[in-house]
């Protein structure tokens, strides 16, 4: 991992790591944590690696559920290679309402609540970081705001807030590439279709992500 990470990429090392995947000797938390660990030893060019893991994918699936070692490969197919029909899959995903009302006290947390806390599964698309998938990101809040009309119910406000926070967030990221043009883009999405008390939290964080962008642009100039 260390000369990965300094960017030395090992072919030695990702022949050996393919051939992990699909052993049925190796536990599938093993083979998951081996397909995180490809993205040190792959790159874009890597075609090859590419279709193993667009074959991972379609392979690994349970009741019509797609198994962890099926996102684990998703997650690579989005982070290494930008791939269109993994990134809409995951954006499909999370479209999919999570019904969370918290406990009070100590409590083992459900699966539910992780994500919408640590957005773990919606980290791959806050991590592509190009503008020209921002529409994706605006369409998520079209759609959250589609929840918030149809099903007024209260058990539903955490899902819209992680749908607003994964937008905020990828929008967020752009920052760094020294354009204010997303959040010119995010600002006129929500001034056109964000109205009621329902989107205050929202449009706060939206005036929130003015002064990031600000500070952070100055740094750059």
């Amino acid at each position: 991992g260390y000369y990965a990470k300094k960017g030395h990429k090992l072919p030695s090392v990702k022949s050996v790591l393919l051939s992990f995947i699909g052993d049925q000797n190796i536990p599938d938390s093993e083979q998951r944590a081996t397909v995180e660990l490809l993205p040190f030893f792959i790159d874009e060019h890597d075609t090859k690696t590419k279709e193993f893991l667009k074959g991972l994918f379609e392979a690994n699936e349970i009741n019509g559920q797609k198994t962890k070692l099926a996102e684990a490969a998703n997650a690579v197919l989005i982070q290494t290679y930008k791939d269109e029909d993994a990134i809409n899959w995951r954006i499909e995903q999370i479209k999919r309402p999570l019904l969370l009302e918290r406990s009070e006290g100590a409590h083992t947390p459900s699966d539910e609540e992780l994500e919408i806390d640590w957005m773990s599964f919606a980290k791959p698309l806050l991590d592509l970081r190009d503008e020209k998938y921002l529409q994706k990101f605006l369409e998520l809040l079209a759609y959250s705001f589609k929840v918030i009309e149809e099903r007024r119910d209260r058990k539903y406000w955490e899902y819209v807030n992680y749908l607003w926070k994964i937008a905020i967030g990828f929008a967020e990221n752009l920052k760094e590439n020294g354009s204010f043009k997303p959040l010119l883009t995010l600002q006129d999405w929500a001034y056109k279709n964000a109205s009621g008390e329902n989107s205050n939290w929202l449009k706060a964080r939206i005036r929130e992500l003015r002064g990031i962008f600000i500070n952070e642009i100055g740094k750059q100039l």
